[in-house]
């Protein structure tokens, strides 16, 4: 489920506000590991280079962070509620993923 909802937030298109609120700090380390690790293997299963989702899941991984208290919350997110914040994760990310369009041309 978390793997399904990683990888909505890193695809949907960008329809609502950026946030500016700073990151609680309330998630584990280890969590964070693995919301990056799922986010890296959504990224190289399709061929994305490593400089760019570096990059990106770090960005991700901040969005979660800022926007969530904790895994939880995001762990019992609605599809609807998935989608609405992939597209926070686009908004606040895009720089890395134009940069990806920019260099394959896609």
């Amino acid at each position: 489920m978390v793997l399904f909802v990683i990888l909505l937030l890193t695809l949907m298109l960008p329809s609502i506000a950026l946030t500016s609120k700073k990151s609680s700090g309330a998630f584990k380390t280890e969590t964070i590991r693995e919301l990056w690790q799922m986010c890296s293997v959504a990224h190289q299963s399709m061929n994305t280079p490593q400089h760019i989702y570096y990059r990106l899941c770090d960005c991700a991984v901040d969005v979660m962070r800022t926007n969530y208290d904790n895994i939880t919350k995001i762990q019992r997110m609605t599809l609807e509620e998935s989608k609405q914040f992939a597209v926070i994760i686009r908004l606040n990310c895009n720089d890395y993923r134009l940069e990806l369009d920019e260099n394959t041309g896609s």
